[in-house]
């Protein structure tokens, strides 16, 4: 039996590689090398293709700007976020002498850190203007390849990978101008690049109606509680006795802010009266037994704040942490209670076998009339944030206790508007993942597109 055929049967990720493609690429490691990777590429020289170089128009990135509270907003690596940039978590300027502001079509690449790659497409919708050293914008020939189609292109699992072997593998992996300087980029039809960005500008709609039904329950419930233009007090002076020090058995100042006292008052003027969250809410505290050898793991960042989807991360029981033994189910909600991520809040809305929670939550289920919808859409709103943040226990790393989130006031919102406001985030996570769903359709039929050919992946977005 010769070598080869040894590799064959044994079906090992084994390359034989030439010198000379070792010294082009300037790479020892066996990574690079994959035979997964290999095939890859072989799949994309085999199809009409150019080098992505050739294709770039204009090349360039920034410095950072100085942040303020307010004024220009602009995009950082934080707002690069699978093909369309989110607007969530923009940051400030009133540095805004020449910027250089962001062109519909433009490409915006992450060039460093765990987040290499990640691409988006400026949209006509958005006016932005990016600066962050850690973003390169790339314009390209739009007669030749769709700008949606390209970053579907490099957002694709398969491309990932294989877009990995070009980057720079120091401290930290990068990517500068002359690492697309031997990426091949397939060219499809122009009706192929269509469709696709079809896909994409549909997925970016769907995402938008998401965002507005999830908006009008938040007005719903403000105006229910009649809170639409309500500002908390910045009076910071408070005189309380020692009974009161004695109750809470907290001597700081912050947490007996005046703001506290009248956001507390303003929830139990609420005309249907209020409750504590535990009369409401039972705390899921359900041990999971970790029968099996790989568990589905949430961890505090496993929450995307920009649209509160929930994803997990299947890991070897032998891997997890000691405290993750809760387990998960559908319509469980979670609470955030770790700083930077104090408004992660979210319901599980799939059935997903072994799924389990970091200590970074807590986890509620309903008990009563109260919806768990409610209490989402109630949990994010300006004055509970800012009320969670009286029980900050001021450690090393700012926590707030399970028995402070159950013993937050709640006020008793009538069943009517809480089955309304239900009814919008249901609408609100159904348009989120069509959303997502297309967006993944198009991103499979660019990987049929490369392993196979334009004709099947046509058939299966027709499909």
């Amino acid at each position: 039996m010769t070598f080869q055929q040894y590799i064959q049967k044994k079906n090992l990720d084994i390359s034989i590689i030439s010198f000379e493609e070792i010294i082009w690429s300037s790479r020892i490691d066996s990574e690079c090398y994959s035979k997964y990777l290999l095939i890859t590429e072989n799949n994309i020289k085999s199809k009409n293709h150019k080098t992505f170089f050739d294709l770039i128009k204009k090349f360039n990135s920034w410095k950072n700007l100085p942040q303020s509270l307010d004024w220009k907003p602009f995009l950082r690596t934080q707002n690069i976020i699978d093909v369309l940039p989110t607007d969530n978590w923009l940051s400030y300027t009133d540095k805004f002498e020449n910027l250089d502001l962001l062109k519909e079509w433009d490409l915006l690449f992450v060039r460093v850190w765990v987040w290499v790659g990640d691409n988006s497409v400026v949209y006509w919708d958005y006016v932005w203007n990016a600066y962050s050293d850690n973003l390169i914008r790339i314009k390209i020939d739009n007669t030749i390849l769709n700008s949606f189609y390209v970053s579907v292109f490099f957002s694709c699992d398969l491309i990932r990978n294989y877009f990995s072997r070009y980057f720079k593998w120091t401290a930290r992996p990068l990517i500068s101008k002359e690492n697309f300087k031997d990426i091949k980029i397939p060219i499809p039809s122009t009706s192929f690049q269509t469709q696709i960005a079809n896909l994409v500008q549909e997925s970016f709609k769907q995402k938008e109606l998401s965002k507005k039904l999830y908006l009008e329950a938040e007005k719903l419930l403000l105006s229910e509680l009649w809170l639409d233009d309500y500002v908390p007090t910045d009076e910071n002076i408070s005189i309380k006795d020692s009974e009161e020090v004695e109750l809470f058995w907290r001597v700081d100042a912050e947490f007996f802010q005046p703001k506290y006292d009248e956001i507390t008052y303003k929830i139990q003027s609420y005309k249907w009266w209020y409750d504590f969250l535990r009369n409401l809410f039972k705390q899921n505290r359900d041990q999971n037994k970790l029968e099996t050898s790989k568990i589905n793991y949430i961890e505090i960042w496993d929450i995307n704040i920009s649209n509160w989807e929930i994803i997990h991360n299947e890991i070897e029981k032998d891997n997890l942490p000691a405290n993750a033994k809760i387990l998960l189910k559908k319509d469980d909600l979670l609470v955030s209670t770790v700083r930077p991520y104090r408004w992660a809040v979210a319901i599980v809305r799939n059935e997903t076998k072994n799924l389990v929670w970091s200590w970074a939550f807590t986890v509620l289920r309903e008990k009563t009339f109260y919806k768990k919808e409610t209490l989402e859409i109630l949990l994010k709103l300006n004055i509970y944030k800012e009320l969670m943040l009286r029980y900050n226990c001021w450690a090393s790393y700012p926590v707030i206790k399970d028995e402070d989130i159950l013993n937050l006031p709640i006020p008793k919102v009538d069943i009517k508007v809480q089955e309304e406001i239900a009814k919008l985030v249901k609408e609100s996570h159904k348009s989120l993942d069509l959303s997502k769903q297309l967006l993944e359709k198009a991103k499979k039929s660019v990987e049929i597109f490369i392993e196979e050919d334009e004709e099947k992946a046509i058939d299966f977005l027709n499909d």
